[in-house]
């Protein structure tokens, strides 16, 4: 009995030889480097608010945290070491950089006090602030147990000449 073409299968001969159907291509995607991309302006954002913030909280120097204008002396000052009071034209009142209602102002001498173990405290008050508001904070800094009050100024012109 002769076989016929049955599903791939042809004779050849005395055996039977199986033949696939045509090779049809397989289509692959091209392989191609993907361009990842690191977006950073996230990562910029934040470097650089942490730069403003601590560039803001540095302690640059002693001066004074709010805008004095001193009397001036003809003898130099040292530096300040001791706590500092400084007092504006517009009275504001600030105690070691801390802002203080005049109100309060006994209670956080007395805490600053304990807390320095300094017997000496510096007053820097504007020169237009009159003498009586700062009579009153020095008498504040002695109930409180200040012994040494001093009183800030610049060095005038003449007396940087010499």
């Amino acid at each position: 009995m002769l076989l016929e073409d049955h599903d791939g299968l042809k004779p050849a001969g005395n055996c039977y030889c199986v033949t696939a159907p045509p090779v049809t291509a397989m289509l692959f995607r091209e392989k191609r480097p993907r361009n990842i991309q690191l977006d950073i302006t996230p990562i910029v954002d934040m470097v650089f608010n942490l730069l403003i913030f601590f560039a803001l909280s540095i302690n640059f120097s002693a001066a004074a945290s709010i805008d004095l204008v001193l009397p001036k002396t003809s003898i130099p000052a040292p530096a300040p070491r001791a706590p500092v009071i400084q007092i504006s034209r517009s009275l504001e009142i600030v105690v070691d950089r801390s802002a203080v209602a005049y109100d309060a102002l006994p209670g956080v001498v007395a805490e600053v006090r304990r807390s320095s173990g300094d017997s000496g405290i510096i007053i820097m008050a504007d020169e237009t602030v009159h003498h009586g508001f700062v009579v009153s904070v020095m008498d504040i800094c002695r109930q409180a147990g200040f012994e040494k009050i001093s009183i800030s100024a610049r060095m005038h012109q003449a007396a940087m000449r010499q």
